[in-house]
């Protein structure tokens, strides 16, 4: 159920930013409030269960589908968002800036793919603060 590479983030340089990764066989979860003043990791313990949620919910989200960048060319600032995921066979490298999978931004349906995404982050990892 654990992933062999999961790497994603979101923030912008004026407003919260947050990460999560798998590394070295935790999942990890830091956040900052501008300026890119990072917390400490929390180590958390997804159990079986909440792993196999996470992946439907990618399945549902099409994440296995999504192009590698995703770009408002409109905006300066905003939103910047990566993902890098690795489970099995199925791989996936995306990122946008101000633009999201299903949107040309700056904001995304919270029915959407990228809001199926953060949801799905938002159970995997307990922290509801995972939003844009």
């Amino acid at each position: 159920m654990i992933p062999s590479q999961l790497h994603f983030s979101l923030g912008s340089c004026v407003g919260p930013c947050h990460e999560v990764e798998w590394r070295r066989g935790q999942l990890l979860y830091r956040h900052a409030v501008g300026a890119y003043l990072w917390t400490a990791d929390v180590a958390l313990t997804p159990d079986l269960e909440a792993w196999a949620r996470f992946w439907r919910n990618l399945e549902t989200a099409g994440v296995w589908h999504w192009q590698p960048h995703y770009d408002n060319p409109d905006l300066l600032y905003g939103t910047q968002w990566t993902l890098t995921l690795k489970h099995h066979e199925c791989g996936v490298r995306s990122d946008g800036s101000n633009a999201y999978p299903g949107s040309p931004g700056p904001d995304y349906s919270c029915n959407g793919e990228y809001a199926r995404l953060l949801k799905a982050l938002r159970q995997l990892t307990g922290q509801p603060a995972l939003r844009k």
